[in-house]
């Protein structure tokens, strides 16, 4: 049976900002009753051909990762996230072929375990975790910059060293290395 919130969120259009210029971007689905809470122009990010989008859509109860082909209008979701997880720093690789980007605690708690760096293909739109080596696995990672287009730097804080560290993800091998 449909109830007020899931007709007024099948409805819904949410108006943002891209490129300079305003346009419609349909409501997400979403079963629940959670209603949009916001679509920031800040969370919508152009690849570097500017023919895909990733974007975040928070809902009262959950914060979402969706990818968008520009010319299509065909969206993926990707990942569905707790409340309490927020969702930034989206980054395309310098193909388009991949975004990274971060999630991080809302509620805050030590810097040291908050931030977490993923990495999603655009063509699998299946998110992955990039986790630091044992005993690090729960230390925060950052996106420092993509090195080419099968390379990222993550900087990281690790229980071994009082400066970060820079580690080499490569999505070929789908391993992370220290640089030397």
């Amino acid at each position: 049976m449909w109830n007020l919130g899931t007709i007024i969120l099948s409805i819904l259009l949410v108006t943002t900002a891209v490129c300079g210029r305003t346009r419609m971007l349909p409501a997400m689905s979403h079963t629940d009753k959670a209603q949009v809470e916001q679509l920031d122009p800040k969370d919508v990010v152009r690849s570097p051909k500017k023919d895909k989008e990733g974007f975040v859509v928070r809902h009262v109860d959950s914060n979402e990762l969706w990818l968008n082909t520009v010319a299509t209008q065909s969206r993926k979701l990707v990942k569905r996230f707790d409340a309490e997880t927020g969702i930034r720093n989206l980054l395309w690789a310098p193909d388009g072929e991949t975004l990274a980007f971060e999630t991080y605690n809302l509620a805050g708690h030590s810097p040291l375990t908050t931030f977490h760096v993923w990495v999603v293909k655009y063509d699998s739109a299946t998110a992955k975790e990039i986790r630091l080596p044992f005993p690090n696995e729960a230390m925060s990672t950052l996106i420092e910059k993509w090195k080419s287009s099968n390379a990222l730097f993550i900087r990281a804080t690790t229980s071994d060293s009082v400066i970060d560290v820079i580690y080499v993800y490569d999505l070929s091998t789908e391993k992370l290395t220290k640089p030397n």
